[in-house]
């Protein structure tokens, strides 16, 4: 699953990119298990857990 978080996620970053983002400000993660937003008891619950989450930081004080 986490193989398949982070290529949900590359997928997002591609697409930024492709739309004028710059490569090197953009980090990506895979989380998995980690942080489900529903119990993963019922199919429609596990697809509200295959998302992805963007966090934008406006400073470099931001972190992540």
């Amino acid at each position: 699953n986490l193989k398949l978080s982070l290529k949900r996620a590359e997928a997002v970053k591609k697409v930024l990119v492709k739309v004028g983002l710059d490569n090197k400000k953009i980090k990506i993660l895979g989380h998995a298990f980690d942080f489900p937003i529903a119990p993963n008891e019922t199919p429609e619950n596990r697809a509200l857990n295959r998302r992805v989450e963007l966090r934008v930081l406006n400073s470099k004080k931001d972190t992540y």
